[in-house]
């Protein structure tokens, strides 16, 4: 978050976080139905 506040402020190049979302949009759905079936929130 903070790099994407400094992206905001025009002080340096903006930085392209579309992979990185991407990767991390894949990553929660893999994950989520495993947080209930593993017990760590019920």
């Amino acid at each position: 978050m903070a790099l994407k506040a400094q992206n905001d402020t025009g002080i340096s190049i903006p930085i392209n976080f579309s992979n990185f979302e991407s990767a991390y949009k894949t990553l929660t759905e893999k994950l989520r139905p495993k947080v209930y079936e593993y017990g760590f929130l019920k």
